[in-house]
């Protein structure tokens, strides 16, 4: 028998995943070590010399850019005589043995080139152990397939494998440079190793792919490029790229070569002739146009002042990607549930859209811990969430974690609570309540009943080494969107010197420093700012300190007059807090 066709068979049962396949037969070759000009050059471009057979096809695939795959024509199974090679979806948990050693799970959406018994090979990604070229091998099938870039890159993706061919067939390979190729390899490898070519290809493929034509209008590639060009020097510069060209009303027809997927519309042949024509010919010229400058969208001008009041406040901040593993979600008690999975994830450790940021967060601010005793960082960024329409609900949050070993857990979590109020009150004039969270260690801001902030402490997190207490808030900025930003109106400084004074008051339970705050100053217009100090144990309740400066527009203050407003406030906190002033 000295045809291909004599010899093996070729049945694909998943023509859609696999839309052309070819091989070619050589028998009587002698697998040896390749010549040195050969391993230089695979060398050269980051490949492993291993034989004759295998570098044959490595070499080809390099300079051709189709990978190529060679089977020791013993090991494929025959049936009714002929060695028969099947192209078929992978059975659900089916196994192989992969070439760099390892086996590999497969599910029922990966393809694999197969005998009658099980899989050969992982369709573009690596080939099997089980039908590899070996030492003894005189009889070979070269192949030469072209794969859906989709399904090899997600089979790719699942087992945490990558390779030149996958990275080749992902991108999309050339229908007319497989058989072109496979013929190229055939004659290196009877060139190298010895043997017949046995005659033909075998090949199962569907009807060749018509590619469209792409409409090119010459007043839109004059508009584009900024020049007129005649026609005879665009259809010189056009055919030159190996498309064909067919002049239609006020332009031509463009069909791209096979090789050229990358020409699509009519921008992409623009792009060609500009950069053919010379990029250094074109006259740079500034547009013409009446620019109105835009009104800064409510949402941005939030996050804008949120992030410099955080700034302000000593935290650094970070920018991390919107999606995360399930260590990340795990590790803050998340669940798959609530998330939006990615069908087609960039990575394993990027499968999920984030819906707290958080997670990456304390993540970092974990790292950080080790070489500093003091971590302030902060994020704002989208978050994401599951809804009934196709698409997730997407809201602007804002997020913060502080770590401090010189301070307690609740001294962190006020100084946060402060944070967070101050950060509100600058954004929106709303009413809000703190209430105590189901969660230990947690308490949330309410508006209108619905959740919009969150304070608390982790103690530790084994997942990310964090050992010491970490505070952390977020915000929900789109919650409060809608509320109109308070204006700020210029008041002008005083030239009187301003008095400070600190008090302590002694509460049974926490006060809510807002709140407090807010009563403090309607006492007198002289109150000019109140500032949180700190909060201490006492052994009735809890000791919290407040920082308040006076100051006049008229005059400078006497140590009586503030004294007399000193004594008011003292009355307030009687009254209203029932709270003791030492």
């Amino acid at each position: 028998k000295d045809r291909a066709q004599e010899i093996v068979a070729i049945d694909v049962k998943a023509p859609a995943l696999c839309p052309n396949y070819r091989v070619r037969v050589l028998r009587g070759v002698q697998v040896k070590e390749s010549p040195d000009w050969l391993k230089a050059r695979l060398l050269a471009v980051g490949v492993r010399p291993i034989n004759s057979i295998v570098d044959s096809t490595n070499y080809v695939m390099m300079a051709y850019g189709q990978p190529l795959h060679a089977f020791d024509l013993s090991k494929i199974k025959k049936v009714a005589g002929e060695h028969t090679i099947v192209v078929r979806k992978a059975k659900n948990k089916e196994q192989i043995a992969l070439l760099d050693g390892s086996t590999k799970e497969l599910s029922a959406d990966m393809l694999v080139i197969a005998d009658v018994e099980g899989p050969l090979a992982l369709a573009g990604v690596m080939g099997g152990e089980e039908s590899a070229v070996s030492e003894t091998t005189t009889n070979i099938v070269i192949e030469s397939a072209q794969f859906n870039g989709t399904s090899v890159r997600k089979a790719g993706q699942k087992l945490g494998i990558r390779t030149e061919s996958l990275t080749r067939f992902e991108k999309g390979i050339d229908w007319e440079m497989t058989s072109r190729a496979l013929d190229r390899a055939a004659l290196l490898i009877q060139e190298l190793a010895g043997g017949e070519i046995l005659k033909g290809q075998v090949s199962s493929s569907n009807p060749k792919p018509t590619i469209p034509s792409i409409q090119l209008t010459q007043s839109t590639l004059d508009m584009v490029l900024g020049v007129e060009l005649h026609k005879d020097v665009i259809e010189k510069i056009i055919l030159s790229t190996g498309c064909a060209v067919n002049p239609s009303p006020n332009g031509w027809r463009v069909v791209p070569p096979t090789y050229r997927q990358d020409l699509v519309i009519e921008e992409d042949i623009i792009e060609e002739v500009g950069r053919l024509y010379g990029y250094d010919k074109l006259t740079p010229r500034m547009p013409v146009a009446r620019i109105a400058v835009p009104e800064i969208a409510p949402l941005y001008k939030r996050k804008k002042l949120l992030n410099a009041l955080s700034v302000r406040s000593g935290y650094n901040e970070l920018l991390h990607y919107s999606f995360y593993s399930d260590d990340h979600m795990k590790a803050f008690g998340l669940s798959a549930d609530d998330h939006v999975e990615l069908t087609n994830p960039l990575s394993v450790d990027q499968k999920y859209l984030r819906t707290s940021l958080l997670p990456y967060l304390l993540e970092t601010a974990a790292k950080e811990a080790k070489q500093a005793s003091n971590v302030s960082v902060f994020e704002c960024g989208a978050v994401f969430n599951p809804a009934k329409q196709q698409l997730p609900i997407e809201a602007n949050h804002w997020a913060a974690v502080k770590i401090d070993t010189s301070k307690s857990p609740e001294q962190l979590v006020m100084e946060c609570k402060g944070l967070l109020e101050s950060g509100i009150n600058m954004l929106a004039d709303i009413t809000t309540t703190w209430e105590k969270d189901k969660k230990e260690s947690t308490i949330v801001l309410k508006h209108q009943k619905k959740v919009i902030a969150e304070v608390g402490i982790i103690h530790s997190l084994p997942v990310f080494k964090l050992t010491t207490p970490a505070a952390y808030m977020w915000l929900n900025i789109s919650a409060i969107a809608e509320n109109a930003i308070p204006t700020q109106q210029y008041q002008k400084t005083s030239v009187y010197p301003a008095v400070v004074r600190d008090i302590t008051s002694t509460f049974a339970e926490q006060v809510e420093f807002a709140i407090l705050t807010k009563e403090i100053a309607e006492i007198n217009p002289l109150i000019v700012s109140i500032e949180y100090v700190g909060t201490f144990a006492a052994k009735e309740g809890v000791n919290t300190t407040i920082r308040i400066t006076y100051r006049s527009d008229k005059e400078t203050l006497t140590n009586n007059a503030v004294s007399e407003i000193e004594k008011n406030i003292v009355q307030r906190i009687q009254k209203k807090f029932k709270g003791s002033v030492a």
